[in-house]
């Protein structure tokens, strides 16, 4: 009698190499969709969010499953499904969905799908230790496993390996050695042209690099993406964002590509041209007419309070 072979699918960038072919990642920030997936990359997915109760959930976003990075139509990274933490939960956060993952002494269930978490050593480029962790889940309707990385915030707290894992061993809840799940934030391309007032920035950086979201004095949170990233990217960009006042500017270049800064003033009504109006196609493609517009500002009485630091990792 034949065994079956069970395997361990990993949702890294490798698992989606059709994203690196695609001609549809217009903005620096893109959602991907589950139907636009190749089949092999798509059916693996697939059983993963069926054991999650993902297609039972009336909120579940199918359009909005991975999130890619992109640089001149060119992807830089795939956020793909990652463990984080909710407060005082423990969440599995899949493009814009997350779902509740219950911990049991060292076991951890969510839909039909049960887990154990794996604890390892990595080093940094300093030769400093640090505790690397996956949980891997198993159905008990197929063969199949997932490995889901998991988002520690070992940087943040200092803690080490051997302190997770006496906390496993224990059977202690492990959701205070989590980051939290990056807060909900529009694209940079959602954004009307015009000019808007920040009340700071929250960062945190991952395998892919430094991840930045801005947020707005009207309260609305923003992905950074291009010369806004730089800026922020940069060693020369101090900010002081409890004492002074800064500025993130909208606006579209000749070829109807997105501009965006940040400016050390108030927002200006009159600082956008009224001439130029990004516009996309049906086709997806991008365009400037040429036509008056309705600049828009935000701007109202600043005050000291800033944005808590909140630390996205790898989706």
């Amino acid at each position: 009698m034949a065994t079956e072979v069970s395997t361990t699918i990993e949702f890294n960038a490798s698992h989606f190499p059709s994203i690196i072919m695609r001609e549809d990642l217009l903005e620096t920030w893109n959602d991907i969709s589950l139907a636009s997936l190749e089949e092999a990359e798509k059916a693996p997915l697939i059983l993963f969010l069926e054991g999650l109760g993902a297609f039972d959930d009336p909120s579940f976003d199918q359009d909005k499953i991975l999130l890619v990075k992109a640089s001149r139509g060119i992807p830089e990274s795939i956020y793909t499904p990652g463990i984080f933490k909710d407060g005082d939960k423990i969440i599995v956060k899949v493009g814009v969905n997350t779902f509740a993952v219950t911990q049991t002494g060292d076991k951890f269930t969510i839909g039909t799908l049960i887990g154990k978490m794996n604890v390892t050593e990595a080093k940094d480029r300093d030769g400093n230790p640090y505790p690397k962790a996956s949980m891997t889940f198993i159905s008990q309707e197929h063969d199949d496993s997932f490995s889901i990385p998991v988002n520690l915030a070992s940087k943040e707290l200092g803690f080490t390996r051997n302190q997770l894992d006496i906390a496993l061993l224990k059977n202690k809840p492990i959701v205070n050695f989590l980051l939290e799940a990056p807060a909900s934030a529009m694209k940079m391309q959602e954004l009307e042209i015009g000019e808007y007032q920040i009340k700071g920035v929250s960062s945190s950086k991952g395998k892919y690099g430094a991840l930045h979201t801005i947020h707005l004095l009207d309260g609305r949170k923003v992905l950074s993406a291009g010369n806004a990233t730089t800026q922020l990217n940069s060693l020369l960009f101090n900010p002081n964002w409890e004492e002074e006042t800064y500025t993130l500017v909208v606006d579209t270049a000749d070829d109807g590509s997105l501009n965006c800064a940040i400016r050390k003033r108030l927002p200006m009504l009159s600082s956008i041209p009224t001439n130029s109006l990004r516009v996309t196609k049906s086709n997806g493609a991008t365009a400037t007419v040429s036509e008056p517009i309705t600049v828009k500002a935000t701007s109202v009485d600043y005050d000291n309070e800033t944005a808590s630091k909140e630390e996205p990792l790898d989706f």
